[in-house]
């Protein structure tokens, strides 16, 4: 063989290889890309998620003494994680929509909601505490729970304050 057919073989296999090798490096940036924006999604949802649960249970809402039509953003404590049963009732009375509003959550998808010590959403009044959609299957899901009382007549009891948001 002449010595300019080598140098084909040897371009051709070395050009296979360099697309090769160049394909698969874009399918790792493409990967990492989306993996990193799905972080980054779950890190933002993750913070809402947080600030809001620190909200209801920390501090009373503005106006401070809201009620369902007067309410610019929910809070639910009257002192550091000791909840107004009647703000509950109000908030839960809420239609979907007016409640994303309140929170603020209206580019997500949430549910909050008021659970006893065995996890069981709590109803008061023919009030069921539980607000917002139900979530089915969805990967981006953050819950965060928080641990309060419900000053309710005749006695306080524990509540969790669940909080989940997701796209």
């Amino acid at each position: 063989m002449d010595r300019g057919q080598f140098f084909s073989i040897d371009f051709i296999s070395a050009s296979v290889i360099f697309i090769m090798s160049f394909v698969l490096l874009l399918t790792l940036l493409d990967t990492s890309g989306s993996q990193l924006a799905e972080t980054s999604n779950f890190q933002e949802m993750h913070a809402i998620a947080l600030f809001l649960s620190d909200s209801l249970v920390k501090t009373p809402g503005n106006p401070e003494n809201w009620n369902a039509s007067t309410v610019k953003s929910v809070g639910f404590a009257d002192e550091h994680q000791v909840l107004n049963e009647a703000k509950l009732l109000s908030f839960f009375n809420m239609l979907y929509p007016d409640a994303a509003v309140a929170t603020g959550l209206t580019g997500n998808h949430f549910n909050i909601s008021m659970l006893d010590r065995d996890k069981q959403v709590i109803s008061r009044g023919g009030v069921v505490f539980s607000q917002g959609a139900v979530p089915r299957n969805h990967n981006d899901l953050v819950v965060i729970n928080r641990v309060a009382v419900m000053r309710a007549s005749p006695r306080s009891i524990p509540v969790i304050v669940r909080v989940m948001v997701w796209q």
